[in-house]
């Protein structure tokens, strides 16, 4: 792979992560206008599949899928958003828009195990350095001077869920990907979705709709998640797991807590400690370091 393109994919990364580090925020915002985790789900789910394939039609790019990709493309759904998006609404609920942002960013320590089982993708001492030094920036970001955790444990069960979960929809991911464009993925994984999560929505969140006030602040954060969270970073995502394996593509998760305490900062007051820069500033180092190629590759 070119330079040119490469950083080309790597912009494509830092946009997708920027994007879903927002989407915490938004989970936030519209736990406190007293929205469910599974309705906020669903209507996301929703909207970004009415966009995604009334684009696909119009520039006539829409794809049939092959039968044998049936059930692939059912388990890629179950994997994300099904079982991730319970596991990311919960934990956030439950937790903070920059704790769960944390969480998930512990998606490369599992990320190379998973790759180089299934994928046959070389680690190189650089990447385990780096996801090693990235450990410790969330380690000090994630456990008090006790040593106790910083968030309750059932919330941090949620959010491991949902690491897990990306861990598997990576493997279909990157099958898939070779044989569909990222939007066509991106399109069928959010319609099927919406099958997946309909049942609980009717047994969970049904009766608390009418209670519902769509504000203006509860329609942006509907919409962005839907427009950027489930449609433009996804695919973004998919587009970088094909060029780079998901190895190296899950560890630019690692800057999500970054930029989610950045926007949690400013829009829901969230402060900054010197612990948590702390934190951020050895995450960094840690995926630059991740990201280097040694001289002999």
């Amino acid at each position: 792979m070119g330079d040119k393109k490469l950083v080309k994919v790597y912009l494509y990364a830092i946009f997708a992560m920027i994007f879903w580090s927002l989407t915490f925020v938004c989970y936030d915002l519209l736990f406190e206008l007293n929205f469910k985790p599974i309705t906020i789900v669903l209507i996301r789910l929703f909207l970004s599949s009415i966009v995604l394939f009334s684009v696909l039609l119009i520039i006539n790019k829409y794809e049939r899928i092959k039968r044998e990709d049936y059930t692939s493309f059912l388990l890629l759904a179950s994997f994300e958003p099904f079982f991730y998006f319970i596991g990311e609404s919960y934990g956030i609920q439950m937790t903070s828009p920059a704790m769960a942002s944390i969480i998930i960013s512990t998606i490369p320590l599992f990320a190379p195990i998973f790759g180089f089982y299934v994928f046959k993708e070389r680690i190189t001492s650089k990447n385990i350095l780096g996801i090693a030094i990235s450990t410790v920036g969330l380690i000090i970001l994630t456990v008090k001077s006790d040593f106790t955790l910083v968030a309750p444990l059932k919330g941090l069960a949620f959010l491991f869920l949902a690491v897990a979960s990306t861990m598997f929809y990576g493997i279909y991911l990157k099958k898939l990907s070779v044989k569909y464009t990222p939007m066509t993925i991106v399109a069928f994984q959010n319609t099927i979705g919406i099958f997946y999560f309909l049942p609980l929505f009717f047994l969970f969140d049904f009766t608390s709709i009418k209670e519902l006030v769509f504000t203006q602040n509860a329609i942006v954060s509907l919409f962005y998640l839907a427009l950027f969270g489930s449609s433009l970073a996804f695919i973004l995502y998919t587009i970088v797991i094909r060029e780079i394996g998901m190895a190296k593509a899950n560890v630019f998760t690692n800057i999500i807590p970054i930029f989610t305490a950045i926007f949690s900062y400013f829009i829901v007051n969230e402060q900054f400690t010197v612990k948590k820069v702390l934190g951020i500033t050895v995450i960094l180092i840690g995926l630059f370091l991740a990201q280097m190629k040694s001289k002999k590759n």
